[in-house]
């Protein structure tokens, strides 16, 4: 859990930038430009936003039974 300011950046080259980091961290590799362009349109069709969060306090929750941690 994250405890913080919170801003939101309506810039969708901002979202864009956020969605493709995600996407990376995800498959573990670079997106394509195949990729690149798919999630252009999904900012776009979607009106993505990214939000930006300054952290101030942060505590880790134990899992539940039954859940994985990631």
């Amino acid at each position: 859990t994250v405890y913080g300011k919170g801003a939101i950046d309506d810039d969708p080259t901002a979202a864009l930038d956020v969605i493709i980091r995600i996407r990376e961290r995800v498959s573990g590799k670079p997106l394509d430009e195949a990729g690149r362009k798919q999630a252009a349109e999904t900012v776009e069709q979607e009106g993505r936003v990214a939000l930006r969060v300054t952290p101030e306090r942060f505590f880790s929750t134990p899992a539940r039974a039954g859940q994985r941690r990631s």
